[in-house]
């Protein structure tokens, strides 16, 4: 869940939005972003832990995540994945969306402290054999454009256009996302 922004994006997409994160905080301020004008009212808010999940298996159709696994070990990201996979229905779609930190934007941020410090590097095809011994199949990998920071302007956003979208069709853009489908649940 994290902020809830990428689901609030995504909620005329689904009947019903089920935001997962382990802190409260986190939950209240997704509940604030859907409560706002042009919200909605389709969301339940549930605490649980990505690495130990308590909730029910094949519960859900669409199971994503963005900006998570970065922050944990291969070992951990192998058991969020599983979760992912087990909470998922037969036959339901697993998204992970993770930042390049070779990306510009990325060094940029981190060089201006807009950063985690507890980021890690993990190229696609590491994640890609993660999610395949984790048990889940059909995958593939896209590579978005580079997203600029804050305080860039127009003009420099334009005038590099060519170069995000030449930068991501070599894997060098700003967000690396896989997709999945679960094929079967596991215990």
């Amino acid at each position: 869940c994290g902020s809830g922004t990428h689901l609030i994006y995504a909620r005329n997409l689904f009947e019903r939005l089920y935001f997962v994160d382990g802190s409260p905080n986190a939950l209240l301020y997704a509940e604030f972003l859907l409560s706002m004008p042009g919200g909605s009212k389709k969301g339940s808010f549930i605490k649980d832990n990505v690495l130990d999940s308590k909730l029910e298996s094949g519960l859900f159709d669409f199971t994503f995540n963005s900006g998570v696994i970065e922050h944990y070990s291969e070992e951990d990201i192998f058991r969020i994945l599983q979760n992912m996979r087990r909470v998922s229905k037969t036959g339901g779609k697993v998204l992970v969306a993770w930042p390049n930190l070779l990306s510009i934007a990325s060094v940029y941020l981190r060089l201006t402290g807009h950063s985690l410090t507890t980021e890690r590097y993990y190229r696609p095809k590491k994640i890609r054999n993660i999610t395949l011994e984790a048990g889940l199949s059909g995958i593939q990998s896209y590579n978005f454009p580079i997203v600029w920071p804050p305080g860039f302007s127009q003009n420099f956003y334009a005038r590099t256009s060519g170069i995000e979208r030449m930068l991501a069709n070599m894997g060098m853009g700003f967000l690396h996302i896989l997709s999945a489908e679960n094929v079967g649940h596991t215990k």
